[in-house]
Parts: structure tokens; C-alpha cells; sequence
């Protein structure tokens, strides 16, 4: 019987109660390395009483949010330092096997390392991490998605802080939010990125979330083409909103300017499903 190297950084994968199909990939995807699943909070038991917010999220993006608390939360009941948090709809590179099976030590001045590709361009530093022949790159522009993703204990106490205030999706929270400023530390991209979630590869399969947050952008445009006025509250939220975005854009290129960034897309990357 073929021995199966045990990976050194736990991993937890969030998935579903009603979605074995996705369960089942990933033990395939993951070819024997050991993981813990992380059941995800549906939508439809969704608890947040108690809850201050105000925001326009969709149930699955708020349902997402308390589901990557919950893995974070457990991460931090165990002894380890570091942890790798999957999603269940998410495809792997072999850079992904290489990180998780070596004696891999998070760099200290980062509470995230990202693993995943969005297919967009992104800015990021000149200047790299070297780690186990790994490139880590700091990031300097948001990048959607949160896939795939490693943490410290320190990282994941300061990702906690801030998805507890449950305003903004997951992915926002993570790489724009929380790059604004070094109150955390750098969030860093693996170069080239060794994880894709499967939508992005096969049009043909939608995100539950990408779904719902189309479905609340039409619900919105439909109100807004049959009353041509903005409500006070909306128009409110929506100035702030934007002035939060040119603030950030402003910080972004600030820092564009003094870390001599540049841009790369992960576009030419190719994954098995």
C-alpha cells in the first residue's frame, strides 16, 4: 500500500450540508491529504441576532461570512499555528501540495497569504517573499475571491475582527478592506496563484453566491427604472459607499507610488478540475 505524506498545515474545507456532490470532488481534488470539513451555515438557518448592521448583502454572502468566522473560530480552538481554509468549489494547482506538505512558516508581518486567482489583474509589489522556493508577493489592490487561503493565529484573530462587523463580503474584507493601511500587516498572493474556483474555469457553473448577488443587482436596478428617484436612505448609503471607495483608491495608489508596483494577470495558469 502506497504511503500518502501527511500534510503539515491543517486544512478546513467549508461546505454544505446539502451539497455531498461538492464534498466529494474535493476529497478527490485533495488526493489524500487529511482535512477537517467545516460545515457551512445555510442561508436559510441563518442566525444574526444580535447582529448591528446595514448593509445590502445578500443572505448566501452574509451566510458565507458566518460560515469562514466559523472555520476561523475552530482553527483557533486547536494548537496549530498556521491553517489552510478552502471552499468546496475551489480547483488545485501542485504548487497547492508543495506549500501544504513542507515545513512552511508564516511570514510574521502578514495576517493572509491568498493561494487562489480570480483571473483579474492585480497590483503587487516588486519586491517579493522567498519561502520553500515560493514567491509571496504583497498585495496592493483588492483581488475577489476567498477560496483558498492560509492564516496564522494572529491573522485569523484579525480577520475574525473584522468579518464580526459583517458589512462586507468576505473576499472585500480580506483583500480591500484590510489592505487599507498596516493595521494587520500585508496580505500576500502566491505568484503564480495554485487555486481557481471551478465557475471561473467552466462558465456553465454559477457560484451560489455570484447567483444571488446578480439576482439582488437586477432586484435593485428593476426598483430604480420604475421610480427614477434614489431614496434618501439608499442615496445615503450610497454616497458613502463611494467616498469609502475614493478614499481607498487614494491610499492604494499612495502606496502604488512608494512600493513601485506592477500589475499581473493569472490568466495563462492552467488547473485540473
Amino acid at each position: 500500500m502506497e504511503n500518502i505524506q501527511l500534510n503539515k498545515i491543517p486544512i478546513l474545507v467549508i461546505n454544505l450540508e446539502k451539497r455531498k456532490d461538492r464534498l466529494l470532488k474535493m476529497k478527490t481534488r485533495l488526493n489524500g491529504l487529511e482535512f477537517k470539513r467545516i460545515q457551512a451555515v445555510d442561508k436559510c438557518t441563518l442566525n444574526l441576532e444580535g447582529v448591528d448592521f446595514s448593509n445590502e448583502l445578500s443572505f448566501p454572502e452574509l451566510a458565507c461570512i458566518a460560515s469562514h468566522l466559523k472555520a476561523l473560530k475552530i482553527f483557533l480552538e486547536s494548537e496549530n499555528e498556521a491553517c489552510c481554509i478552502l471552499e468546496d468549489d475551489v480547483i488545485l494547482g501542485q504548487d497547492f501540495f508543495k506549500i501544504l506538505k513542507s515545513n512552511f512558516k508564516f511570514p510574521s508581518n502578514a495576517y493572509i497569504i491568498k493561494l487562489e486567482t480570480y483571473d483579474q489583474r492585480i497590483w503587487h509589489s516588486k519586491n517579493s517573499y522567498r519561502v520553500n522556493d515560493l514567491r509571496l508577493d504583497k498585495l496592493h489592490s483588492h483581488h475577489y475571491g476567498s477560496a483558498a487561503y492560509l492564516t496564522s493565529r494572529k491573522g485569523a484573530k484579525s480577520l475574525i475582527e473584522e468579518l464580526e462587523k459583517y458589512d462586507t463580503a468576505v473576499d472585500l474584507v480580506f483583500f480591500e478592506n484590510m489592505l487599507r493601511g498596516n493595521k494587520y500587516g500585508h496580505a500576500l498572493q502566491l505568484n503564480p496563484a495554485c487555486c481557481i474556483q471551478e465557475n471561473l474555469k467552466d462558465p456553465t457553473i454559477d457560484s451560489d453566491i455570484y447567483k444571488e448577488r446578480h439576482e439582488v443587482w437586477l432586484k435593485n436596478k428593476t426598483q430604480l427604472d420604475r421610480y427614477s428617484v434614489v431614496p434618501k436612505n439608499k442615496f445615503l448609503r450610497e454616497s458613502k459607499r463611494i467616498f469609502n471607495q475614493i478614499c481607498g483608491t487614494s491610499i492604494i495608489i499612495l502606496e502604488f507610488l512608494k512600493a513601485n508596483c506592477f500589475t499581473r494577470k493569472y490568466g495563462k495558469i492552467k488547473f485540473k478540475s
